[in-house]
């Protein structure tokens, strides 16, 4: 993922900001933050929190569609990381995860695949998985309760290199 558009998600955290004050937060110019904005928005990653007046001008609000523990790993420079970084630091957080709750006899799922698709068919996949992350979320209880659950879900999806 661009530099950019890893920093837009992370200043927007929990808030919900125009493009200005991301861009303002930044130090970037709002032209050149609108590109990555529109990519960021197309994907799924963020999304229209409503707008506000601002004298004559309408400003469109945005925010984050995934809860604000969404976390991007970033090398210490604060550029795109590479493949590789990201997986470590997916398995780093799920070992964690697993160190803090985990326990023998709680049942677990792993899955890999690898497929060829068309460009739409990863856009739907890359839907379907926010969408599958938003059901999770609004269907989650904030405390133990009866009867619940307690789990994790990490993901990564990729497009990979030709062979």
């Amino acid at each position: 993922m661009h530099p950019l558009r890893m920093a837009i998600l992370k200043t927007l955290g929990a808030n919900e900001l125009t493009n200005q004050e991301i861009a303002n937060e930044l130090g970037v110019a709002a032209g050149k933050l609108h590109f990555h904005t529109r990519k960021l928005l197309d994907a799924g990653l963020i999304e229209l929190a409503g707008t506000r007046q601002d004298g004559p001008r309408t400003e469109k609000l945005y925010r984050r569609t995934l809860r604000s523990n969404f976390r991007i790993p970033q090398v210490e420079d604060g550029s795109a990381p590479p493949l590789r970084h990201y997986i470590q630091n997916a398995l780093a957080m799920y070992e964690q995860t697993w160190l803090d709750f985990g326990e023998k006899g709680f049942s677990q799922y792993g899955f890999h695949q690898v497929y060829y698709v068309s460009p739409k068919t990863f856009a739907e996949l890359q839907a379907g998985v926010i969408e599958l992350m938003r059901k999770i979320e609004a269907e989650s209880i904030e405390d133990e309760q009866e009867d619940t659950m307690f789990v994790s879900l990490a993901a990564l999806l990729h497009e990979l290199p030709a062979r």
